[in-house]
């Protein structure tokens, strides 16, 4: 089974995602909008292939959206690590620096 891991970066941006939701649209939203997240990394144990490439970007990353926001990864050696969740409207080159 493919195992998943997140970079500080990402936690600090899921932290950040779900307390503007919460104060923007209470801990209901909140939470279907971390699960809906979470379901998205779910999928991407699953099927690790799924997502864009964004070579252009660092090699061998790939990215997938989810609502309003992308998640960029790499997929190596049976792992998927989280490098980080951005805003759509977000530039990555400008927010993304961790790599595996």
């Amino acid at each position: 089974m493919t195992s998943l891991s997140f970079s500080r970066a990402a936690r600090a941006h899921l932290l950040a995602i779900g307390r503007y939701t919460e104060e923007t649209w209470e801990i209901k939203q909140r939470d279907l909008y971390l699960k809906k997240l979470f379901r998205r990394f779910d999928k991407l144990c699953r099927s690790p292939l799924s997502g864009k490439p964004r070579d252009a970007l660092f090699a061998g990353m790939g990215s997938i959206q989810c609502e309003m926001h992308v998640v960029y990864y790499y997929y190596l050696d049976n792992e998927i690590f989280i490098v980080g969740v951005l805003h759509s409207r977000m530039e990555p080159e400008l927010h993304l620096t961790e790599r595996k």
